[in-house]
């Protein structure tokens, strides 16, 4: 029996898989499967499909009859990625949820097992992020104790539902991708809650550029992540703060790819349209807040890389 759950008169935490999908039918099965290998219970498995090609729709369901044991949600309109994990999430009948992309897969099956014993032994741990590989970081590590981090990224995480719940949520962003993560994770910090890093306890995530538009990403992701600085950073800093990210964010995509190349500069236009909708809804978290979870970003081993792995 898995020690998290091992305990005399405790209740076992109950763990949701959340999986968004859109119009990636062949990756689903093994999804699937490696997430039923898990050993760790209770467990349910959640798909939100989002998508909307009618081959697609129809091998899912032929994905969905192969596995009768998964509950499949599909909406009428395709939602963001964002939107779809709140409310995955919102329903009260778990305590953690966890999340992996569809074209991502757990690489054993204790890894639930190993997030479900942090949040058990640390109750101000609002959530833990998997090591992920990828086509351009493949080659598995040792498994190491837990480290503090800043960051997770949506196809390898786990959240205590309830804590996700008091901070409000995902913050509704413009753009359709980007900065939600960081924008929740900082909202933990500001209550005193920390993340936590799991090396070693392994999520493959293949990286599909099916369904993906490279340009419309980092367009997003520039908008978005300026409305985080909006929204987030305290004064004087965000006087300073905006500025020098909108700099970053053109440069950044001037380094990309081709189809990449002025996206940055079109999600800084963007910015402008949208500043003043979000101005209103500003809640800064406090000063030493935004400096610490900065820093510690700036002090961190792993640093910003593209696509294909390369750091910029």
């Amino acid at each position: 029996m898995p020690n998290s759950q091992n305990h005399e008169g405790a209740v076992p935490l109950r763990v949701r898989i959340g999986i968004t999908t859109k119009n990636r039918p062949e990756y689903l099965p093994k999804c699937l499967s490696s997430c039923l290998a898990q050993t760790y219970e209770p467990k349910e498995i959640v798909v939100w499909d989002n998508s909307d090609n009618p081959d697609a729709l129809s091998k899912n369901a032929e994905v969905a009859r192969q596995f009768p044991m998964v509950r499949w949600l599909r909406p009428e309109i395709t939602v963001p990625y964002a939107v779809a994990r709140h409310r995955m999430m919102a329903e009260d009948n778990h305590d953690l949820y966890c999340s992996i992309d569809d074209d991502g897969w757990f690489t054993g099956t204790n890894e639930l097992e190993l997030a479900v014993e942090e949040f058990a032994a640390d109750p101000q741990c609002a959530g833990v992020a998997f090591d992920i590989l990828s086509p351009d970081r493949p080659s598995p590590v040792t498994r190491h104790p837990p480290q503090p981090t800043m960051h997770f990224v949506g196809c390898g995480h786990m959240l205590r539902r309830a804590m996700v719940e008091s901070v409000g949520y995902y913050a509704e962003f413009p753009g359709s991708y980007g900065s939600e993560e960081k924008d929740l994770c900082i909202r933990f910090f500001d209550r005193g809650w920390t993340m936590k890093f799991l090396p070693g306890v392994h999520v493959w995530h293949d990286k599909t550029s099916a369904d993906r538009d490279w340009a419309a990403q980092h367009r997003s992701g520039t908008l978005n992540d300026l409305i985080f600085g909006l929204m987030r950073c305290p004064m004087p800093d965000l006087l300073y703060y905006l500025p020098g990210k909108a700099v970053n964010l053109v440069v950044w995509g001037l380094k990309g790819n081709r189809q990449e190349r002025w996206s940055g500069l079109l999600g800084v236009w963007d910015f402008f349209k949208f500043a003043p909708q979000y101005w209103k809804k500003r809640q800064p978290v406090k000063r030493s807040t935004f400096r610490e979870f900065f820093a510690a970003g700036r002090s961190s081993k792993e640093k910003p890389r593209d696509w294909e792995g390369k750091e910029r």
